[in-house]
């Protein structure tokens, strides 16, 4: 069960950061453009960054509900208050000391990674508010696909374990990965070329490889 929500922990921390960072970004970055090439206030500032933190948490937010209704039916019910009071919940979840440690743990590591990874090198100026607004979204959408489907588990088996087992499973694969495009240019290049290649008939062309791949280095912060 800590495990399950260390995961859930681990993406609000990084929603948080990602905050600081499309500041730094909408201050010091590219503006904003549009496919034309033409530029474009869209998202940015004050009002982006609102926008991206309701956005982003209330997916959290919903995906805390589902997996505090699989522990509390699963035989939790005396921790958990009822699977909305999702506040309540994560308070009796941080007056256990093994998730307080774990969330310290969660946020020196993620905060470090930011300064070195980003704001060290100044990665904020490389991109526009725009295109960094939506990347820690593939955690989102992974941890959205895993949570339905083990929800799924839970209310065809009835076994809280055995879904959050299948949930921890799904995101372990899924971020090695993610790992594996991130160092192997061999995987990355895989990955857009089969993004590429995706397109139905009948539907607009595909994106170019080259703006894919970028995009790509967006999501997984090369």
């Amino acid at each position: 069960m800590y495990i399950v929500f260390a995961y859930f922990m681990e993406t609000m921390v990084i929603g948080l950061i990602h905050m600081v960072k499309l500041w730094a970004t909408g201050k010091y970055g590219k503006p904003n453009r549009l496919s034309s090439g033409m530029n474009s206030e869209g998202l940015t500032g004050w009002g982006g960054i609102l926008f991206f933190a309701v956005h982003y948490f209330f997916f959290v937010f919903v995906q805390s509900v589902f997996v505090f209704a699989i522990f509390s039916i699963g035989g939790s019910q005396s921790m958990f208050a009822e699977p909305f009071s999702v506040i309540e919940n994560y308070k009796m979840l941080l007056q256990h000391t093994e998730m307080q440690l774990t969330l310290g743990i969660i946020a020196a590591t993620q905060m470090l990674s930011a300064v070195r990874y980003f704001f060290a090198p100044r990665l904020f100026e490389q991109y526009s508010f725009n295109e960094l607004f939506f990347q820690p979204y593939l955690r989102i959408f992974i941890q959205q696909f895993a949570t339905i489907l083990a929800f799924g588990v839970f209310i065809v088996a009835g076994g809280g374990k055995a879904a959050a087992l299948i949930l921890i499973v799904i995101r372990h694969l899924i971020d090695c990965l993610l790992v594996a495009a991130r160092h192997s240019e061999t995987v990355k290049e895989a990955l857009v070329k089969w993004l590429a290649s995706s397109g139905k008939k009948n539907q607009p062309p595909p994106s170019a490889p080259e703006e894919i791949s970028r995009s790509l280095d967006v999501f997984l912060q090369r």
